[in-house]
This record gives C-alpha cells, sequence and structure tokens, in this order.
C-alpha cells in the first residue's frame, strides 16, 4: 500500500466522519440530559484514534511479542542498551516502507490534532462536570485520563517518527 498524504488525509477524515456520527464526543447532550459522561466511551475514542495513527503509520496492528523478537534473536535485555540490537547495534524500527515524507508528516499532523482535541476535551468535560453537580459536597470534578493504550500508541508514533526522519528516508 503506497501512503501519500493524500491517502493519509482521507483515511483521516472517514475517522473523523465515524467519531462525529457516533456523537460520543458531543458532551454538552451529556449535561443537558443530566445523565453522568460516560469516560469510558469518551476515553475509548481517543484510544482508537491514536491506535488508528499507530497502524497507518507503522502498517501493523500490533508489534511483534517478546518471544517473536527473542526467537529472531532481536530481543536484548540488558537495560544500558535499550533501542540497540541483539549485535549490539542500534536497532530502528521505521514507517511503513512505502511512506513518503509527506504522508508521514501528514500524520504527525493528525497526531497533534488529536491531542490537541483530547486536550480540549478533557478540559469541557470537567468545566461541565464542575457546573452540572447538585450537591456541593458531592465530588465536583471529574477526571477524564487517557488509556495507557492511548499514550503508548502517541509515544510509538512519535518515536518511529524520529526515527523515520532520522535515517533520511
Amino acid at each position: 500500500v503506497l501512503f501519500t498524504a493524500a491517502a493519509v488525509r482521507e483515511r483521516w477524515a472517514s475517522v473523523k466522519r465515524a467519531v462525529d456520527n457516533s456523537e460520543l464526543l458531543n458532551l454538552k447532550d451529556y449535561a443537558e440530559s443530566g445523565e453522568p459522561i460516560d469516560v469510558d466511551a469518551v476515553m475509548e475514542v481517543f484510544t482508537g484514534q491514536a491506535c488508528f495513527l499507530r497502524n497507518m503509520f507503522l502498517e501493523e496492528r500490533y508489534p511483534p511479542t517478546e518471544e517473536l523478537l527473542r526467537a529472531a534473536g532481536q530481543l536484548n535485555t540488558d537495560p544500558d542498551s535499550y533501542g540497540r540490537g541483539a549485535s549490539g547495534s542500534r536497532k530502528v524500527t521505521v514507517a511503513s516502507r512505502s511512506m513518503t515524507i509527506e504522508a508521514c508528516k501528514e500524520i504527525f499532523h493528525n497526531l497533534h490534532g488529536l491531542k490537541r482535541t483530547m486536550d480540549m476535551t478533557i478540559n469541557e468535560a470537567t468545566n461541565l462536570s464542575a457546573t452540572t453537580v447538585a450537591d456541593p459536597d458531592e465530588e465536583s470534578t471529574l477526571v477524564l485520563v487517557p488509556d495507557l493504550e492511548c499514550w503508548e500508541s502517541m509515544l510509538l508514533v512519535s518515536k518511529h517518527m524520529l526515527d523515520f526522519l532520522q535515517i533520511g528516508r
């Protein structure tokens, strides 16, 4: 699959349309209905989008397991040589072989936009929860925290993007 910036934009637009159609991020609906915000569903939206970007960038759904790496002789358990292969040389995992630099930039732009939207949603949920609590003695601040998989996906894309750019692809 050849990834161009246009192909990335098209795929990301489809994901955004699906998120918009789900209305899960329309937090004002929760406030107007009096229902509590479904924290898990809201955060799962961001996890799904971050994983989608990771999958698109790396062209694999999950990174290889420890057993596969060990079998291939690529697992190095020495903590002082993090990021190095079994031979001691720097092991760099890069993006899809068909990724163009423009597509890489587009994915990074989408990742940045996702992080910004996630921060705005968390702030909006916190503000809405503070204004909709009826009992002043009740805990008034809702805390939304992204899933570990969401952070992991964002960090993996960022790390591999740096590797991608560093090796001069």
